[in-house]
This record gives C-alpha cells, structure tokens and sequence, in this order.
C-alpha cells in the first residue's frame, strides 16, 4: 500500500527520529537521509545488532538505548512513513493517551520528526480537568515497557490476537502491516523477538499501537474512561469515584497487559485514598524559587542559595531528575553577570559528580558561557570530567563518559591518559568515537593504547553488529583503514555519499574578555581584510549561541557539503541552520523503560 494520508515523511523520520536524543549533537543522521533515494533496497532484510548507549537515569539507574543499524532502521521508518494513516486511526481508539504520535510540522535539530500530542508540561493541566470527582487515584506503570514487547504483539495490536495466529497457518507472500512491522523489527535485532529499541522515533510510533489496543479494551466496559484518566507513555493515571472502580480498572489493565505478554510493575502500582498534587512537590518548590537581581551580587548569593534547595531535594527525591531540571530553569531564567556566573559554574562541578544524568544540561550551560566568552574554571573542570571518566568507563556506563568526553572536546584542556585507556577498554561507540576524535585534536596526554578500537572495526561482521558505528565513522573520518566498508555495498554507498554520523564543529576560541592589540587583531586577517578561521577537520561544522544571554538556543550556521555529497536536499532542513536546546528530557524520570 502506498502512502494514504499526512504524516511524517521518511526522510523526516531518519534525520530528525533515528538517533536518540540523549546523545550529544555532533551524533546525527541528516547527511543519510539527503541520500535515501541513492541507497541499495535490496539489503534492508539482512539480520543486523544495534550498537547500545548506556544511558544514566537519575538515582543510578540505567535505560538500555539503541541505535540501529541503518539499514535496518530505514526499512522500518520506511513502514511507519508509508502507512501513517493506518497509524494513526488505530491511535484514534484510545481516548486516555497523552502520549499519541504526531508528526512535527516542522522538524528540525531540537524537534523530533515525531512528537506526543501532550506533552510532559501539560500534564497537570489534564489531571486537573479529569480528577474533579477523585476519591481514590490508581497509579500504573508496565514493568520495562519497551524492553518487553514481543514484536509479534504488533500485529496482534492491529489485527487481534486470534487473527493474527489464524494467519500463521495460512500466510503467503501478502504480509499484513503487523507482520511487516514485526519482521522489520526483529531484523534490527539480529532476528530476536523480545523488545523493540528505545531511541528512535518510529518505536514510539510502535509502542504506542499496543498501549491504545489496551487502552480501547479497557474502555470497552468503561466508555467513559477518557473522562476521568489519563496515560502518559507507559504510565496509568485513573481519578476513581469508589475504591471498587479503581480496583475493577487495575484488574481490567492488567489483564489487557497480560494478553500483550506485558506486566504491570507492582513496586509502582499502587491505589491512593486522596488524588495527588497535579504536580510533584520538588517541581513546585523549584519553580517557587525567585532570583534576587537588584546586583550581580544579590543574584550569585541566591544562585547560591538555589543549589542549596536543590541538593538537598535531590537527596529527598533520588529517582527524579531534580538536578538537570534545576539547572535547566537557573540558566533560562536569570541573565548572569560575572559574579553571578562565576558562583553559577562552580556549583555545576559538584553538580556532575553528584547527579552525572545531568551532564547533557551541564554541557549545553558551559558551550554557552564559552562561546559568550564568560570565565571557566577549565582546569578544575578537566579534573572533575577525568574523574567521572575514571569512575563510570569501568562500570560501562556509556552516557556519564561519552558527555564528560565531548563536554572536553568543546573546551582547551585535554583527557589524562589513564582514563583514555579505560575508555579504549569499553564497548560503548559512541564513546570511542569521541575518543579517537580527542586523539585525532591531539587533546589526550599521552599515548593511549587504541589497538583493541582498530580490531573492533576490522572483524567481518564489524558492519552488522553492535560496531557497524565505530566502524564505518572510523573509515569515514580516516582513522582506520577502509576496506572492511569498501568491501560492504550498503555502507561503500554511504561512504560514496559522503554520509557522516558524527559531526562535529569546529573548534574555535571563545571571544576574548581582554582588549587586544590592533597588530595581534591584524595578524588573525588576511589580505582581503577577512578573519581566517581555525582550520576544520573533518565533515565539521562551527556551533554558537545566538546571543550570549540565552542558555538554551544555539545556532548553527550552514556547513559545506563533502566531497560526493549531493546538493538535492532543499527538501531537508539542515541541522546547521537553527540548533534549538530544549529540555523537554528532563522532565520527572518515567515513560518508557
């Protein structure tokens, strides 16, 4: 069938919907998909593995993302493009989800190509309309939501379960949308059925297929449920008139899940005499904060005197993202001058190693300052990333290393070479990437041993297993030999293309503070009166704020294609245009697991 209605096209869904948001921005897909019509078709079934990021959650806890293998991952976005009608008519049933795909009219760099039809902010809104006649409030959640799916249960989510298995016995070459999906999405995953990756856009697209199917049983013999709850990913929020009510939803719900072969999780399940606060009590307390900017100074005693607050909800309150929020409101809410910044920025180290889920909101916070030119404290803040480094490479965790590596990368000070070596020992690609790129800079004190990366991407199966990213970027950037991707139709036509999958800007020295000389201001021109700029390495791109007061907006000026890229991609809005911070991430640590 071919495509029936508006949705998100492929092109959207692989630039702005296949990476996972959590990784940091010089890691995107828009130069593969300004060359999609280029691609062999004929590959998209072969079996390949993910390449994992290990990322932090707050409280210590890990979420298992995934990044597919291109060739996987476009066969699927391919299905979600093509059959968005039959997407969203099944969404259409559930009359509880807040969470409902729907596609970004504009997407861009910071706008995913597929976004929920709430989103985490209007949350309490919608509680607050649908509690009204709450005396019991039933809390839901499924245990390890995506890591739990069993890919058949797509096609059980569109056709029913008993015609689904009744197509098994009879099935010829015509294969349903379920069945399509399913098979797509085992592919992916070197064949296994159990799950479906969490970090692309189309899994929310798929996850959510099964959670209205549930959501239109359940309301069934409830018809009026959408009145009176609410889902939010995998999150069950239902403001009963009677205990009976809320009882007879949760053995409703569980059963519906059962069917999926999903389970509820009992540790965060529970039904509460009272409805709660339409928004969590650290949040409030947070947003309650006022800044003092009579001076400067006012503003860093009470910058100050915030971290406090925050520290001491981030002990009360360990499993939500109290850190990164908070950091994320200072820094939008308040203009800092020097005084205020210099005690803003002090505070983000002890931040790191106390909460390293905030990295992310931590690193966009120091790009920022430096591009406006403010103090970093850069050598105490080397010490601290060396530190996060040497503590979490050793216990694989992927996330809290590849941001204090890139957060490095962004500034003048380099990597000690013990805890390059500990990084070399890892699994984790998005991490060596990053690595062999400081080695590249000449930014690691010393000479680390980088032998066990090099083997990584020569073995035969380097480019369908979990190593196809650290493979194909270090031929693409040079670094190790080519052959392995020469020899590979699918990923010899990216290389061709001029596909690149880290792309990182150029580096370049913040303005000065300083008045400078009017020779040393001449020595930085040429003839033609022009700036030089830094030489580039690499497919890089140059990242600045848009203006020095904002924390939260980067702009990214237009790169220049590589050699053998294509000039066909006006239908694509570049990442190098407008590069938008947001923080819709940090929101209270749930949704899907």
């Amino acid at each position: 069938m071919g495509r029936m209605s508006a949705g998100p096209d492929l092109k959207s869904l692989i630039a702005y919907g296949y990476f996972p948001k959590e990784l940091p921005s010089p890691f995107r897909t828009v130069s593969l998909a300004r060359v999609l019509e280029s691609l062999p078709t004929d590959l998209g079934n072969d079996r390949t593995q993910p390449t994992r990021f290990n990322l932090a959650r707050a409280g210590g806890f890990r979420r298992p993302l995934a990044i597919p293998n291109p060739r996987s991952q476009i066969s699927v976005a391919r299905l979600v493009a093509d059959h968005w009608s039959e997407f969203s008519a099944h969404y259409a049933k559930s009359a509880v989800s807040l969470t409902r795909p729907v596609p970004e009219t504009a997407p861009r760099p910071g706008k995913r190509a597929i976004h929920s039809r709430h989103d985490f902010d209007e949350r309490p809104q919608v509680r607050a309309d649908r509690m009204s006649c709450a005396r019991y409030t039933l809390y839901g959640d499924v245990s390890q939501c995506y890591s739990s799916i069993y890919t058949h249960s797509i096609e059980w989510a569109l056709d029913g379960k008993e015609a689904s298995k009744s197509r098994l016995k009879t099935r010829g070459p015509t294969r349903s949308l379920g069945a399509l999906l399913d098979m797509a999405v085992q592919h992916g995953q070197w064949g296994q059925t159990k799950g479906i990756p969490i970090g692309p856009d189309t899994s929310h697209a798929i996850a959510e297929l099964i959670l209205c199917a549930i959501d239109a049983e359940i309301q069934a013999h409830h018809p009026d449920l959408g009145d009176f709850a609410l889902r939010f990913m995998d999150d069950l929020e239902v403001f009963a008139k009677s205990r009976q009510q809320a009882d007879a939803i949760l053995l409703a719900w569980e059963s519906e899940l059962a069917q999926y072969e999903l389970e509820i999780n009992p540790l965060k399940t529970r039904i509460l005499e009272r409805p709660r606060g339409v928004d969590s009590e650290w949040r409030r307390q947070i947003e309650q904060f006022r800044f003092d900017t009579s001076t400067d100074a006012d503003l860093a005693d009470q910058v100050r005197l915030y971290f406090g607050l925050v520290f001491e909800l981030a002990e009360r309150f360990p499993h939500e993202s109290v850190v990164a929020y908070s950091i994320s409101r200072c820094s939008r809410g308040n203009t800092f001058g020097d005084e205020s910044w210099k005690a803003f920025v002090q505070l983000l180290l002890p931040a790191a190693i106390a909460e390293p889920s905030a990295l992310k909101v931590i690193s966009f916070a120091l790009e920022a300052g430096r591009r406006a030119g403010r103090a970093i404290p850069e050598e105490a803040l080397a010490r601290t990333l060396n530190d996060v480094i040497l503590h979490h490479a050793p216990l694989a965790h992927g996330s809290e290393v590849t941001w204090a590596l890139w957060i490095l990368a962004t500034g003048p000070t380099s990597l000690d070479l013990e805890a390059a070596n500990v990084v070399a020992a890892m699994t984790d690609n998005t991490a060596r990437v990053v690595l062999l790129y400081l080695s590249q800079l000449g930014r690691i004190d010393g000479d680390p041993d980088l032998s066990s990366l090099e083997a990584a991407t020569q073995e035969d199966d380097s480019l369908v297993g979990p190593n196809w990213l650290l493979a194909y970027e270090s031929a693409r950037k040079g670094w190790h030999s080519d052959a392995i991707v020469k020899a590979d139709r699918y990923f010899a036509a990216l290389l061709d293309a001029g596909v690149s999958f880290f792309e990182p800007p150029v580096a370049r020295r913040p303005p000065r503070r300083d008045t400078k000389s009017a020779t040393d201001a001449e020595e930085e021109k040429g003839a033609d009166g022009e700036v030089i700029p830094e030489p580039a390495l690499g497919n890089e791109r140059e990242v600045r704020p848009d203006d020095a007061g904002s924390l939260e907006q980067i702009t990214v000026p237009r790169t220049q294609r590589q050699p053998g890229e294509p000039d066909d991609s006006a239908d694509i809005e570049e990442p190098d245009l407008e590069e938008y911070v947001t923080f819709e991430d940090l929101e209270e640590d749930g949704g899907y697991q």
